[in-house]
């Protein structure tokens, strides 16, 4: 049965790989500086570092938090690290997007594991910042975030919305899993598919598909 998409409903998105191209090189940059950090302040080689992370990501589902409970790094340092790289260089305007995004109906958030100034440029440099209400970035849960049910069942409390109204867009299916768990609608954005064009070939036309399952009441 189909569900009925008002104005009413609420847009979660995630940011990475979301919101730009998997495979353009900023996540993996991220991702590199990760390994680095650790490698720092641990003091362990490349292949140690990469199996505390896979272990982190079982019991914690982020390094970050893996990195705080297990080992007491500073969490704010370690965001600061990773995410200090220019961005500008991996990422381009998307005016199909911002029209595309500003035309779904309803309220749209950022629900992001990422902190909130890297999440902003990210936003202003694809030129999409006009269309989100408010950004929740990973400090916003206390670097508690998705998968943890604590970030989702926050996000709802401080927006004030019931998990039926709300549709989650997000590239880790973990998260996914999770949101329809809870009540929530979602939309999983695989990053292995193939593309030429992310955005016209895999972000809209995922988000246009959804919309077209549901039966528009807008108010």
């Amino acid at each position: 049965m189909n569900t009925h998409l008002t104005s009413s409903k609420i847009w979660l998105f995630d940011v990475d790989k979301t919101l730009y191209p998997p495979n353009n090189g900023l996540f993996q940059e991220g991702n590199k500086r990760i390994n680095r950090y650790l490698e720092k302040h641990l003091q362990l080689d490349p292949s140690a570092v990469n199996s505390l992370r896979k272990e982190y990501m079982e019991k914690y589902g982020t390094s970050l938090l893996g990195s705080i409970k297990e080992k007491g790094l500073d969490g704010n340092d370690f965001l600061h690290y990773v995410h200090s790289f220019p961005l500008n260089q991996y990422l381009t305007p998307q005016p199909l997007l911002l029209s595309f995004l500003d035309n779904l109906p309803g309220k749209k958030y950022i629900f992001s594991n990422a902190p909130q100034k890297y999440i902003s440029e990210i936003l202003s440099i694809v030129g999409v910042q006009s269309v989100f209400t408010k950004i929740y970035g990973i400090q916003s849960f206390r670097f508690h975030g998705k998968p943890h049910v604590s970030s989702y069942k926050r996000i709802l409390h401080w927006i004030g919305a019931k998990p039926q109204h709300c549709i989650l867009v997000d590239d880790m299916k973990i998260n996914c899993d999770i949101a329809i768990q809870l009540g929530l609608q979602a939309i999983w954005i695989d990053e292995n598919q193939r593309y030429n064009d992310y955005y016209t070939e895999i972000l809209i036309p995922c988000l246009a598909q959804f919309l077209s399952t549901q039966e528009w009441e807008l108010h």
